[in-house]
């Protein structure tokens, strides 16, 4: 019932064939290893200095592995693709009075 009203992980999950009882333990299931591997770059991020990346791949993976996620949550997942795919750190800010 609650995959009629999410947005998250859950939502694809539910349109698999199988029976419901499948359907939760496969989301069980990548839920828990998105969440693994979503804390390991949390820590990255935090360990690289970058506390802005490690609060936005938390939220973002909370909102995706979540039962029930609005599809307005899921605005945030397009930085969290951005900070997944780097290194975890920001890029280097230029100033740009050395460009002239």
């Amino acid at each position: 019932f609650a995959a009629d009203f999410s947005n998250s992980l859950r939502r694809p999950i539910a349109w698999l064939p199988g029976s419901k009882p499948a359907h939760d333990a496969v989301w069980v299931a990548v839920s828990l290893a998105f969440g693994i591997f979503a804390v390991l770059r949390v820590l990255r991020a935090l360990a690289l200095g970058s506390p802005l990346a490690g609060i936005t791949l938390a939220a973002c993976a909370s909102y995706l592995i979540s039962p029930i996620t609005w599809a307005h949550h899921l605005f945030f997942a397009g930085p969290m693709v951005l900070l997944v795919a780097g290194d975890g750190r920001s890029r280097p800010r230029h100033d740009c009075r050395h460009h002239r």
